[in-house]
């Protein structure tokens, strides 16, 4: 099972640093937005990376094998609930977060 687990993280690795890097270029782009609220453009980068993270992970435990190119031959039910599931729930908790950040005194 670990072996399984290190080659699902292995097959993610490359999409979610793609991701990281787009994250951080984002970030260095509109630092000055991000100087007034950085929880939510922490928030937002942090949640983008959790759902490309968590669905190349869930694809490669399955069993799906991503391409050089980063794209994973999945059929398009699995792939788009898979999709939507995720985005629903890190998103859900991440907005929970805010909202329970700006509650706060």
């Amino acid at each position: 099972m670990t072996r399984r687990i290190t080659q699902a993280l292995r097959a993610t690795a490359r999409p979610t640093v793609v991701v990281l890097i787009v994250v951080a270029l984002e970030w260095v782009a509109h630092w000055r937005q991000l100087i007034d609220d950085p929880g939510a453009g922490i928030f937002a980068g942090a949640g983008l990376f959790l759902v490309v993270f968590l669905t190349f992970f869930i694809l490669a435990l399955a069993g799906f094998r991503p391409s050089a190119q980063g794209r994973v031959d999945v059929p398009r039910v699995y792939a788009w609930s898979l999709v939507v599931v995720i985005v629903a729930l890190v998103f859900g908790v991440l907005f929970y977060f805010l909202n329970f950040r700006a509650m706060r005194p």
